[in-house]
């Protein structure tokens, strides 16, 4: 079955359509749009990046077959489904798991390392018990190890730290949309320096500054380079082969994509300007030409 994709001008229209679909028996989800964090902004929420992955997620595992979106999303970078898929990690009872390895893993995944889970996205670690609330989760779930062995798993309250039920398949997804281990970003940007790919002064100087960063330890937000980045980010139109798609008010979808070319037009060259991205790497959305050219082909 060809899972189909409905667009619509606003993602309140969406969020509507998803919910009568969900009324009626449908298997459907919403794709939301979200800010780019170009700046390293402490705090910022990133509640709708863990639904885009999760609902993504759903989609290619085939847990739905509808999803609901607003052209602005549509026109986003987002996670590559080779990407996500690889990023994916299974736990079962029984398994033999490295701690070690799957702590790193899970930073590398964009996880938060917190003294208590309290919140999507966060995980902790105390002996030989990890406590993770990966995406897709109502409830974060604690892991038992006895030696390297999975011993036992359920799930818990955040708020009281009961157990409630058992978990036998705990599905880990990545909990950031363009995520890298800090020593292959620095790898990267290294050689991009030595290659002599990027072209204006301040951008270069910023990437000095984070490289330097990254080095004492404390990583950088991804955002900005994600076009630079292997096989990680992607428009949805990887996402849309061999699928429907039904535009909901053309009209409108095509008045709001107007608006969005303008208003980014302006951040793109504010952020130029300030040396936040490089010259020619523009290429974070997607316009009105290239969004024809992709319905043209589906």
């Amino acid at each position: 079955k060809r899972p189909i994709f409905v667009v619509t001008d606003t993602e309140a229209a969406a969020r509507r359509m998803a919910a009568d679909a969900l009324n009626v028996g449908g298997k459907a989800d919403v794709f939301p749009s979200r800010d780019y964090n170009f700046l390293n902004t402490l705090g910022s929420s990133r509640e709708y990046e863990h639904q885009r992955i999760a609902a993504l997620w759903r989609l290619i595992s085939g847990e739905i077959d509808l999803l609901f979106l607003d052209v602005e999303a549509l026109t986003q970078k987002t996670v590559s489904p080779v990407f996500l898929k690889e990023s994916v990690q299974k736990i079962k009872l029984g398994d033999q798991i490295n701690l070690k390895n799957l702590t790193e893993k899970l930073i590398n995944s964009g996880y938060d390392f917190t003294e208590q889970v309290d919140g999507v996205g966060q995980f902790s670690v105390r002996g030989g018990i990890i406590d993770v609330f990966s995406l897709g989760c109502s409830k974060p779930v604690r892991i038992e190890l006895w030696g390297d062995e999975v011993d036992s798993m359920a799930f818990f309250d955040p708020e009281d730290q009961r157990r409630g039920d058992n978990c036998e398949e705990l599905t880990l997804l990545p909990a950031a949309e363009f995520s890298l281990s800090n020593e292959k970003l620095i790898k990267i940007l290294d050689e991009l320096l030595e290659n002599k790919t990027f072209k204006s002064k301040k951008h270069i100087d910023l990437v000095y500054r984070d490289i330097e960063q990254i080095k004492t330890g404390v990583s950088v937000n991804v955002d900005r380079y994600m076009n630079i980045l292997p096989n990680a980010a992607v428009f949805l139109d990887e996402y849309l082969k061999n699928s429907v798609l039904i535009l909901s008010e053309n009209r409108n979808i095509s008045s709001r994509l107007k608006s969005l070319e303008e208003s980014r037009l302006t951040l793109l060259e504010d952020l130029f300007k300030e040396g936040i991205i490089d010259s020619g790497s523009h290429n974070f959305f997607i316009g009105r030409n290239e969004m024809s050219g992709i319905i043209s082909k589906i």
